[in-house]
């Protein structure tokens, strides 16, 4: 997964803003909350940001609530000293978690626009980030595209599914932890429509 890759730029599914064609598959793309073990996150951003924090679930509750995804990476970052300690060995699942629930939960806003990627590989275009995404190298994009492939593979895994269809969604990865709730698998979409506010201790 963390293997640096080539791409064409002309033969990517690829988004590097929000407004892009693909934009709606940042975690910076706002208008898709999402909620988890009955916590309303504002975006998958603000889901990502707080899972940093499993310890610190007043913190969490700040992130939370900020509506703009980049204000929320914002705010995590001013204590970004009290990550959990064990950051670079689950970031990944914590970003594949979220990714499920964003688009299990917006399945039909989302599920038709990942169909429409095809098989072409889909990148994220970063200036500045190889992890997650890829820079352009004159026609390349050149990076180990961690978002963009976990993208590829749920959209591999939903290829057959029926839009509004029911998908089991968990956590792998320990001291999964919002609010002082420890999240467990659940089924996408919920239930019941999510709380317009988020849970507060």
């Amino acid at each position: 997964m963390a293997q640096f890759r080539h791409y064409h730029a002309d033969d990517v599914a690829a988004f590097h803003r929000v407004r892009d064609p693909y934009g709606m598959f940042s975690n910076m793309a706002a208008g898709y909350p999402l909620r988890v073990g009955g916590i309303q996150a504002t975006s998958s951003e603000a889901a990502y940001q707080a899972l940093r924090f499993p310890d610190l679930p007043e913190f969490q509750a700040e992130i939370l609530v900020l509506g703009n995804p980049i204000l929320a990476k914002r705010h995590a970052y001013t204590r970004i000293a009290e990550t959990r300690l064990d950051w670079d060995a689950v970031k990944v699942n914590i970003m594949r978690y979220v990714l499920r629930a964003k688009f299990c939960s917006h399945q039909e806003a989302l599920l038709p626009a990942l169909a429409e990627t095809g098989d072409r590989p889909i990148v994220e275009v970063s200036l500045r980030d190889d992890f997650w995404g890829a820079k352009p190298d004159g026609e390349r994009l050149v990076g180990r595209n961690v978002l963009g492939r976990l993208l590829m593979e749920l959209r591999a895994e939903l290829a057959a599914h029926p839009v509004g269809g029911s998908v089991e969604v968990a956590p792998h990865f320990p001291c999964a932890k919002l609010l002082a709730h420890q999240l467990g698998e659940e089924r996408f979409p919920p239930d019941s429509e999510p709380a317009q506010d988020p849970v507060f201790l």
